[in-house]
């Protein structure tokens, strides 16, 4: 499949990143990065002491990311947060597009935020018999892996969160109402995964 950047005139995609410019800066936070899954949710309200910003974009992709990583750099994060990917094998992006841009996304937050603590999150999988645009697990599964050895390859950390909200092979119908995006108890059950990572001193 040929790159297509038109996502990146989404309405959505617009307004947050307008958005994002006239926000407080906020030195030294947590930062939450990805698509919907990540936009969704009130990190904030999950980890009260922390700052914590959402730096999610509905539809997202992962060259969205690389594009607007400028300004995550701006923020000078303690901690960046990584999940997405689920919208390019949408689209039909093979792996090794995506893993390109993991892989830009990464050598550039060690090169200009050599203080920041990256933690790469696994994909999550889908429930197809409730989800409307069905995506192979199987697929998500296979990028999980390269995505792990991505990360041991540049010394970054890796959250399988994968196996930990997968029932008989789908994500957990109580972790979702339309099969991919997440439930209450399905963001909850994601903090409870990565809050020791989120809570710990590095």
């Amino acid at each position: 499949m040929n790159d297509n950047v038109e996502f990146l005139s989404f309405p959505m995609y617009v307004s947050r990143m307008d958005l994002f410019k006239v926000l407080p800066r906020s030195e030294g936070a947590i930062v939450f990065v990805g698509d919907s899954l990540t936009q969704r949710n009130q990190w904030h309200e999950f980890f009260p002491g922390l700052t914590v910003l959402n730096r999610g974009i509905d539809s997202d992709r992962s060259l969205g990311v690389l594009r607007r990583l400028d300004e995550i750099v701006t923020l000078k994060p303690k901690k960046v947060f990584l999940m997405i990917g689920i919208n390019d094998i949408y689209d039909g992006r093979d792996s090794d597009h995506i893993l390109a841009n993991y892989e830009s996304i990464i050598t550039q937050v060690k090169s200009k935020l050599p203080d920041t603590k990256l933690y790469i999150q696994s994909l999550l999988p889908v429930n197809n018999s409730v989800f409307h645009h069905k995506i192979d697990n199987g697929v998500v599964e296979k990028l999980n892996a390269k995505l792990a050895d991505l990360a041991k390859i540049h010394s970054v950390s890796f959250i399988d969160l994968y196996p930990h909200v997968l029932k008989n092979k789908e994500l957990d119908e109580n972790y979702t109402l339309d099969g991919c995006h997440l439930s209450g108890q399905g963001y909850l059950a994601w903090v409870q995964l990565i809050k020791k990572f989120v809570t710990e001193f590095h």
